[in-house]
């Protein structure tokens, strides 16, 4: 692929993913007031646009972000399939900070791509394997499914650099007590920027 087209392609991904995450988060299921509630078009439109472009970006680029979770980040593209992962949002009352991690790995492989295009070493960036200074989704007990069992999982052998280590320890928890403190964190990205809207909102956090 052409430098110039591989970035173009990231700087759109990129744009779409920010308009995405501030509309996933407006739309979070736990926290709707909405009677009627069937997700947002424009929320998909954008799943859609993201998904086609993490695809133009080939093998690597769409292995590495699945393994991060964008398919649980991107998990609808239309409304039945929203409603019916509103349902288990609901039933299962999964913690919004999971999809704010994964998300936020989303977005640093973005920058991870821009490096190796700026540096014309996009071969490089293709020669990476899936969980190369990566985090697995996996961490998360509500997105493992119910045949990976946790010693399974402890003992991949994955290179995730604190995933495998840190399952007993809770890491929602964590990351939740990270993301309570999100006012003391620069917020100099869109993605930043919008989950430390998202918080203070639910939260009653002053920014």
């Amino acid at each position: 692929m052409q430098r110039e087209r591989a970035l173009e392609l990231i700087e759109k991904f990129q744009e779409s993913f920010n308009q995405y995450h501030k509309l996933f988060l407006d739309n979070y299921p736990l926290f709707s007031n909405k009677e009627y509630d069937f997700g947002s078009r424009e929320l998909n439109d954008y799943g859609i646009r993201c998904q086609a472009y993490m695809t133009m970006l080939g093998e690597t680029a769409k292995a590495r972000m699945n393994y991060l979770g964008f398919c649980q980040f991107f998990s609808f593209d239309n409304e039945v399939d929203w409603y019916n992962w509103k349902i288990w949002i609901n039933e299962n009352k999964v913690d919004y900070t999971q999809y704010l991690s994964i998300s936020m790995r989303i977005d640093t492989e973005l920058k991870r791509m821009r490096e190796f295009l700026e540096e014309d070493m996009w071969e490089a960036y293709c020669s990476l394997a899936e969980d190369e200074y990566s985090v697995s989704y996996l961490r998360y007990e509500d997105f493992r499914p119910p045949s990976v069992e946790q010693d399974n999982y402890e003992h991949s052998g994955s290179n995730d650099s604190g995933g495998a280590t840190n399952v007993n320890h809770q890491p929602e928890k964590i990351e939740e007590k990270m993301f309570s403190n999100i006012e003391h964190i620069e917020k100099k990205t869109s993605i930043m920027a919008n989950i430390a809207t998202f918080v203070a909102r639910i939260s009653g956090i002053k920014i």
